[in-house]
């Protein structure tokens, strides 16, 4: 009987295995078909586009960006995704801050998922430093754009660092784009930088849970521009601070890293601008509801782009100041803040 048992034990193995084999091959085969079906746009979770899967060429499975991709479309477009992401928000979500041991984090980073972490057990997405060599290699591959803009007249940069440009444990800048700019531009131009240089600066100038600049950081940003370009201009000064009270501002840091119950009170400043018109696309129209913005806001929209602004095609500030220059701004959105307040000081800008 006990070899009879033996055999017995051996076949319930073998039948076992073979079907945890079959059905993580039917995890795989559903993975993967997954991203040749109809793909998802939009994750509702998330507020964001979902990762599509792009088809493959020589030189994209070469550098390694084919691969990248099947990965993110794999994690995005697969037929469970959804349902993960819910369970996982929830777990995240349960992580109590104030609860954390101070001594275990103190000067340290916290992993929180999908490359964000928190600093010192404080209630601060930061993003975790990138890798420099490779981050300041594709900084150096811009400079020859760069110099092809700067044999335009007066030109000028301005550079933010990023959270994940500092490693705030070791309180070093290991990806600085302001002095690979300075020491690879060439031409007739001026830089200058927003000076974020330890964690305490970092969180004068950014959102908790949004990796842009919060009113703080922009505002120092309008002002360091304009001392760059016109020295002698008189900068303009808030009338007031408004903030947005039926909405908690849940930032992209959250919405990425799934940890949406830290989230934060928006606060913006209010100017009393000089009259103007604004364009978007060629229709007259304003750029973001800067008057009020509670009229259009509702939980987890996107409450930076519906203050300030979003990114258009095409916008045109027209402040009627025959006696300045024009301007063309080149930026990403973290310019969305400060748009209208750098066109004050020029007659046109786009």
């Amino acid at each position: 009987m006990s070899s009879l048992d033996k055999k017995q034990q051996k076949d319930i193995k073998k039948t076992s295995d073979n079907i945890l084999l079959i059905i993580i091959a039917l995890i795989v085969i559903i993975g993967f078909s997954s991203i040749f079906m109809e793909p998802k746009g939009k994750s509702e979770i998330e507020n964001r586009k979902l990762n599509k899967f792009k088809v493959p060429t020589i030189e994209k499975f070469i550098d390694g960006s084919f691969q990248d991709n099947l990965e993110t479309a794999l994690t995005d477009q697969f037929v469970a995704s959804r349902k993960i992401k819910i369970m996982t928000n929830k777990l995240l979500n349960n992580i109590n801050i104030k609860g954390i041991n101070k001594k275990i984090c103190k000067d340290k980073y916290t992993y929180i998922s999908d490359s964000y972490a928190l600093f010192n057990c404080e209630e601060e997405l930061v993003h975790l430093p990138l890798n420099a060599k490779k981050y300041n290699k594709n900084i150096k591959k811009q400079i020859k754009y760069f110099n092809k803009i700067n044999k335009l007249r007066d030109t000028y940069y301005y550079v933010i660092d990023r959270n994940y440009a500092y490693d705030f444990e070791k309180e070093k800048l290991p990806i600085d784009a302001y002095s690979i700019l300075k020491s690879g531009l060439k031409g007739d131009y001026k830089i200058s930088k927003l000076k974020v240089d330890n964690y305490d600066k970092f969180k004068t100038y950014f959102y908790k849970t949004d990796h842009h600049w919060n009113l703080n950081g922009s505002y120092q940003g309008y002002k360091d521009i304009i001392k760059m370009i016109y020295p002698n201009d008189k900068i303009l000064v808030p009338k007031k601070i408004k903030t947005v009270t039926n909405s908690k501002f849940t930032g992209s840091a959250s919405k990425t890293s799934k940890f949406i119950s830290l989230n934060e009170t928006f606060k913006y400043y209010y100017f009393d601008l000089p009259k103007h018109y604004e364009y978007i696309d060629g229709f007259l129209e304003d750029y973001g509801n800067y008057e009020d913005p509670e009229s259009e806001i509702k939980n987890y929209k996107n409450i930076y782009a519906i203050v300030y602004g979003g990114d258009e095609k095409e916008i045109i500030f027209d402040y009627n100041n025959s006696e300045k220059e024009n301007l063309l701004l080149i930026a990403s959105s973290y310019s969305n803040p400060i748009n209208r307040l750098v066109a004050s000081h020029f007659n046109n800008t786009y």
